[in-house]
């Protein structure tokens, strides 16, 4: 069936009544399966002209195209609108729960036009494996349909296959409403004579546009127990290679939603808007502990043409999942708001970029989990830049463990008054920190990590950019150090010291290099009764800069030396000091035969 012309079903509930009282909503065209249908192909509903569907009274909303067993298409030229008007003068009162486009039994649905879709609670593209039984809520197993006996390959029924093609544009403009929706119900157990189908065989794809005008949980794309993907695809004509775009413009909305073990893939770009404190929107997130999602330009090693973007405004996330895993693509924090947000276990980040934007935003976040709390693992071998006032990886998980490890291909730089990675977690927990990322400070202020777990760094961190920088800080744990420290320059005025390693209540250990060149910085410090400082055997402390120290002891911290404190000053270079011990400080020196090469130790 092929519908050129215009197509209106402007219906009130007597008016369906009247046609068929078994009808709960009207509905613009319709197609089923029948006892000669051999598969999906032969009922099929094609669309190159406009259909408009709209509920003239209250109740369910509309149904633009209904499919079972059969295939849907709405082509370029084809139109669909349902509980929506685009045309001026033309006034209409959506109903919740319409649908643009409606598939279930092995149903395939493509557009490649416009969609718009108004009501709240409603769907641009629904695809199910089954019908559902209204009384019970349950899958209508297919053996009751007419075309079961007759279809050729009955191991299909249950697939759904959705695209939104490059030239598609879904547009939804209530609260709640969801652009391309697929739910596996084959898992019911009312489905008795077909085998449950696997995830992979509910699938939705965008390689259109996507807009969600809506709030409180409106979904650009989303399914139970399926796979959906964000992708690029080929303009026809031009041939040239275009992304998938989804819009949210809402508040407390979805880019992607994925729930009940599902695959969220984003190969394309999702855009999220500014929103504020209690209530952002989220680009990709998964609602439980399966359900994985997918940020990647990379896959059976094959690289796609465009690039994978998550663009996030203010206070909102880019990706809030518990399995997460990300090889390529950038991902744009805005003012105060997260790049990935994960409860754990899994957090893959072998590639891609991360920048962060100012005020509290935070690269990646991760919390204890609510439900089925497990170790978490963090890969994070990702490019990423911090702005003012932010922090690159933020860990507040305070009952079960977190190990991170990362190595980012290039210079880190973090801006004023932010950190690399900052950790509140417990030492206790046992989780550690190893980094061989190289970090650079941009202003003044910052700190390349501040942990209270155990840390390694075998990166160079260089904090000449300003005053009051730290490299490396241990508030509870050990902090080690293989790399090399450029420390940078103090304030004495205001009381901000450049300073490589320093510590209140833990450990700081240098088995590498830290150099001091600029004046009345420090290279270790500690200050505190549990607090305790050590240059191990390998480790050497340079001095350069007028009154600088290697080691400051103070208020009862303990500090070790086994390595090297040098001097290598200029010709007008004075007061420098190896060692500064006050307020009960104690001083071990091991290994006098280096400290005697420590100038004025």
């Amino acid at each position: 069936m092929e519908a050129f012309g215009s197509v209106k079903a402007e219906l009130n509930t007597a008016q369906m009544n009247a046609i068929d009282d078994r009808f709960l909503a009207p509905v613009g065209l319709a197609i089923t399966g029948s006892s000669k249908s051999v598969d999906n192909t032969t009922t099929e509903i094609g669309n190159k002209g406009k259909v408009f569907v709209d509920r003239t009274d209250a109740g369910q909303g509309g149904i633009g195209f209904l499919a079972d067993y059969g295939w849907l298409n709405n082509y370029n030229a084809g139109k669909l609108e349902v509980e929506y008007s685009s045309v001026p003068g033309v006034t209409v009162t959506p109903n919740e729960g319409a649908v643009g486009m409606y598939g279930t039994n092995n149903s395939n649905m493509v557009s490649s036009g416009p969609i718009r879709v108004g009501g709240k609670n409603s769907f641009g593209i629904l695809g199910l494996s089954y019908k559902i039984d209204a009384s019970t809520g349950l899958a209508i197993d297919p053996s009751n349909e007419p075309y079961f006996n007759s279809a050729l390959h009955r191991e299909n029924f249950g697939k759904i296959d959705i695209m939104n093609l490059p030239w598609g544009e879904i547009s939804m403009y209530g609260d709640g409403a969801v652009g391309i929706f697929t739910k596996n119900n084959s898992i019911d157990p009312t489905i008795k004579s077909i085998p449950s189908t696997s995830k992979a065989w509910l699938v939705g794809v965008n390689e259109g546009t996507i807009t969600i005008y809506g709030n409180n949980h409106a979904i650009g794309m989303g399914s139970n127990f399926g796979a959906v993907t964000n992708y690029e695809g080929e303009d026809p004509n031009t041939h040239v290679v275009q992304s998938g775009i989804i819009n949210v413009l809402g508040t407390q909305s979805f880019g992607m939603y994925g729930t009940n073990n599902t695959d969220l893939k984003n190969f394309a770009i999702i855009n999220v808007a500014p929103t504020s404190p209690g209530n952002e929107s989220i680009g990709m997130y998964g609602d439980d502990p399966k359900t994985k999602v997918y940020m990647l330009e990379f896959e059976n090693g094959r690289r796609i043409v465009r690039d994978s973007i998550i663009n996030i405004g203010q206070s909102s996330y880019g990706i809030f999942a518990r399995n997460i895993e990300m090889n390529g693509g950038t991902i744009n924090v805005g003012n105060d708001g997260v790049g990935i947000y994960s409860q754990g276990p899994d957090v893959d980040l072998t590639g891609g970029k991360i920048i962060v934007a100012n005020n509290n935003a935070v690269g990646i976040y991760i919390d204890d989990a609510t439900v089925a709390p497990k170790p978490t693992i963090v890969k994070g071998n990702l490019d990423m830049k911090v702005g003012t006032d932010s922090v690159g990886y933020l860990i507040t998980a305070s009952n079960t463990k977190t190990d991170i490890k990362t190595k980012a291909p290039n210079d880190i730089h973090i801006g004023e008054n932010s950190v690399y990675i900052y950790s509140k977690a417990p030492q206790s927990l046992g989780g550690k920190i190893e980094t061989e990322s190289k970090i650079v400070t941009d202003g003044n202020n910052s700190y390349g990590i501040y942990s209270s777990q155990d840390f390694v760094n075998r990166g160079d961190i260089n904090l000449k950019s300003g005053t009051g920088n730290i490299g490396i800080y241990s508030s509870q744990g050990i902090g080690q150090n293989y790399g090399t420290i450029e420390v940078g320059p103090s304030n004495v005025a205001t009381g901000k010291y450049g300073v490589g390693m320093a510590t209140g209540s833990g450990t700081v250990e240098n088995h590498g290099n830290i150099n001091v060149t600029e004046n009345n910085s420090v290279g270790m410090y500690a200050s505190g009764s549990s607090a305790k400082a050590i240059n191990r055997g390998t480790g050497t402390i340079n001095l350069k800069g007028n009154d600088t120290v290697g080691m400051y002891i103070d208020n009862h911290a303990t500090g070790e030396n086994y390595g090297t404190i040098q001097t290598t000053p200029t010709a007008s270079g004075t007061g420098i000091k190896g060692v500064v011990v006050k307020n009960g400080g104690i001083i071990k020196l091991w290994n006098n035969k280096y400290c005697w090469r420590c100038g004025s130790i």
